[in-house]
């Protein structure tokens, strides 16, 4: 009996030692970037230990830093059936839900969270914005109100608040609540942006001026582009890529890297251009009045078919790819016509920069749309006038209406409402992408002409947007200085990975 009863611990250490060994491998591969490898590993640990749960949610850690959503939801389903009350599983499901665009879902994954951590602000956060995602303002709005009085200080759920109130009263109220955060946060251009939309919905124009004077010293305090010298200089010293940034960067190597061209080099070009496109918006903010200087970071794009859709009479719409150096071409733009006005969602980098002069609240008025598409928005191009260009982001995460269209080895989510709009009142619609072209930023702009003698408008919707797709597909392999965009953008692109259903 003895000999039995040691005999079984022997054999317990032995298999604990291998499935620590297991762990640690498929760590290591996860770690070094090798996600392929750490995925494989992690699932033979599952296949010969089915309840070890670091293996269960490693296989659905790294299913999900590949893109393999679905894979990854059916995989937290599973396991919440076996484990319903592990945070992990829970946090897990609920993001993914939210990424597939299932926000019942992950309100219910969420809310199972938040029972369970109650003090953890991030399933609160996660609930918020399954809520906010779901249209439910109404409700959004009682719970916000307590969630802020639980965190008072969490930046996040300030956000959501600002996200809120963008969509049920853009303009006006909460001035002390708005002026509090501004002043904590003076330099945080979302607090800025929030507390300048509310003075100059009550027209407190001098306390405006008070509040772009203190956001402009705010941000003399942290490091601050003095010229255009400067900014070249810090062009060509990217610096060194985050870990998690090098993660992902192999993964979208696999994805974008042409025959022939060594690994190291095409890593380097991303990296460059993840640097500069984040220091492209550092510059149109800090050097907003060197116009006669900005101007030369351009190369002169042909506007004519442009204009000449000007010329008819119906305006035009300027569809931008997500983001990019998308706030520098906005600049460059709005000083090329008349009648500019930008419009887009909440993480819209053509909505970052307020010109200077924009005391008057309608003056170069942007809009800034909520989770989906607004009546103001149809309204406004609805009523296209001669010369009016409008600029928007087209970017499927935030919004309700979209489509899928096949895109690199996958499919990519897009807004269909540029193409709606098209079809429906006949407006001109052009990609308009911005790129580096050495140091200098280069615009593409080709016109998207959906067809609009189709009897189905469903049609030559997925026409215009297969059209889109391929202009952007074809615009990432030009250069891997084109790598500018965020990490929720390739993790949609790259959803159905090879391999993967």
């Amino acid at each position: 009996m003895d000999r039995n009863a040691g005999s079984e611990a022997i054999d317990r250490r032995a298999q604990n030692q291998k499935l620590r060994e297991a762990k640690e491998a498929a760590q290591k591969a996860e770690a070094d970037g090798d996600l392929n490898r750490a995925l494989a590993l992690w699932s033979g640990l599952v296949e010969s230990a089915p309840h070890f749960l670091p293996a269960v949610v490693g296989v659905i850690r790294t299913q999900r830093a590949l893109g393999q959503w679905s894979e990854a939801l059916v995989a937290a389903r599973k396991a919440l059936a076996t484990w319903p009350d592990k945070p992990a599983l829970l946090r897990h499901a609920a993001q993914l839900a939210k990424q597939a665009g299932a926000h019942s879902d992950a309100l219910q994954f969420a809310r199972a969270l938040a029972e369970l951590e109650p003090e953890n602000p991030v399933p609160l956060r996660l609930e918020l914005m399954s809520l906010f995602s779901l249209g439910n303002y109404e409700e959004l709005e009682g719970k916000i109100e307590s969630a802020l009085k639980k965190h008072p200080s969490d930046t996040a759920l300030r956000h959501v608040y600002i996200l809120l109130k963008r969509v049920t009263s853009p303009s006006s109220g909460d001035i002390t609540r708005r002026a509090q955060w501004f002043h904590e946060s003076p330099a945080d251009r979302v607090f800025y942006s929030f507390y300048l939309d509310g003075l100059h919905g009550t027209g407190r124009l001098e306390q405006a001026r008070a509040a772009q004077e203190l956001h402009e010293h705010a941000r003399q305090k942290t490091e601050k582009l003095q010229d255009l010298e400067a900014f070249r200089a810090r062009l060509n010293a990217p610096p060194e890529p985050k870990k998690q940034d090098a993660v992902f960067f192999k993964r979208i190597r696999q994805f974008l890297c042409p025959p022939g061209v060594p690994d190291d080099e095409f890593m380097r070009g991303m990296v460059w251009g993840a640097a500069a496109n984040r220091l492209s918006m550092q510059c149109f903010m800090d050097l907003p009045a060197e116009a006669e200087h900005m101007e030369g970071l351009f190369v002169p794009p042909d506007l004519g078919a442009v204009r000449a859709a000007l010329n008819k009479g119906k305006g035009c719409l300027l569809v931008a790819s997500h983001n990019g150096p998308t706030a520098a071409a906005s600049w460059y733009l709005e000083r090329q016509f008349e009648r500019f006005r930008r419009i887009g969602n909440r993480g819209n980098l053509m909505l970052a920069r307020r010109p200077e002069n924009a005391w008057e609240p309608e003056a170069h008025k942007s809009i800034l749309i909520g989770a989906k598409p607004r009546a103001e928005l149809r309204a406004v191009i609805k009523a296209l006038k001669e010369n009016d260009v409008l600029a928007l982001a087209c970017d499927g995460s935030q919004v309700g209406s979209a489509v899928e269209v096949a895109f690199l080895d996958g499919t990519l989510r897009l807004w269909d409402m540029p193409a709606r709009l098209a079809v429906k009142h006949g407006v001109p619609t052009f990609w308009c992408q911005p790129y580096w072209q050495g140091e200098s930023i280069a615009l593409e702009i080709q016109e998207i002409a959906p067809n609009t003698a189709s009897p189905d408008a469903d049609v030559a919707v997925m026409e215009w947007a297969r059209s889109f797709a391929s202009k952007l597909e074809r615009h990432l392999r030009r250069s891997p200085r084109n790598y500018t965009y965020p990490r929720d953008f390739w993790a949609r692109a790259m959803g159905s990975s090879p391999g993967s259903d």
